[in-house]
């Protein structure tokens, strides 16, 4: 698979996913030396800024190497060296909806649990911030999935929690290819009912009332989702 030309939307996000589609596709090989960050740029129709930020990113995952000097190389995916081996396995081996939905029912509805009992003023009014701008992206037709993760993302932060914290982080790409998924298949505005009542649960430091809220949630995202893919077996069918 060649290097091919970026569009100019979102382009640090698509420098990001091409380099990762060729190391995932066997086109970059485990120990080999990838182009320069100006052979890549000049490649792609980007910034050099854009490239390298892709790298960084890719480095951080634990998935090249950079060496002032001696450029970038793909990293031993086997040899155990990662810094979090599951990093990785995220990042070429997307989970499907069903995974998430189960990881975000074990995680999530605990963390909103303890958010509850450790959150601020601040937090709230960033959930409102962003709820309020899912809100407007959702009437004017845009893609809100990014604004949605963050909901969650905030929410993990506010448990204060580092392993939740960062095993949230961990899991934001993955978790917003399917975010994305259930928004293009089913009505996104069901949510907003849901983050409404978390964020109230969260102002009154009612924990039981903001793990229930979101296991509702989480259940009513995976029956909705359920029925659009049974809906569209049906009309594949006829």
């Amino acid at each position: 698979m060649p290097v091919q030309s970026i569009d100019r939307q979102n382009i640090s996000e698509m420098v990001f996913e091409q380099l990762i589609a060729l190391i995932s596709s066997g086109e970059w090989k485990q120990g080999e030396k990838i182009p320069s960050e100006t052979e890549l740029a000049e490649n792609m129709g980007v910034s050099r800024v854009s490239i390298r930020a892709a790298l960084q990113k890719l480095s951080s995952l634990g998935l090249v190497e950079r060496r002032q000097g001696h450029g970038t190389t793909v990293c031993d995916l086997a040899s155990g060296q990662q810094i979090n081996g599951l990093v990785p396995m995220l990042v070429l081996a997307p989970l499907n909806i069903q995974s998430m939905n189960e990881y975000r029912l074990i995680l999530e509805c605990g963390a909103a649990e303890l958010a509850a009992l450790r959150c601020d003023d601040k937090t709230i009014k960033r959930l409102e911030d962003n709820l309020a701008e899912m809100e407007r992206l959702n009437a004017d037709n845009m893609d809100s999935a990014s604004v949605d993760v963050d909901f969650h993302i905030i929410i993990a932060e506010a448990t204060k929690n580092p392993l939740i914290i960062k095993t949230q982080q961990i899991m934001r790409d993955s978790f917003l290819e399917c975010m994305r998924t259930y928004k293009r298949l089913t009505d996104v505005r069901a949510g907003f009912y849901y983050h409404r009542n978390l964020i109230e649960a969260l102002r009154n430091r009612d924990a039981f009332g903001a793990r229930k809220v979101m296991e509702e949630h989480l259940k009513k995202n995976q029956i909705d989702l359920d029925r659009a893919m049974q809906e569209k077996i049906e009309t594949t069918k006829e």
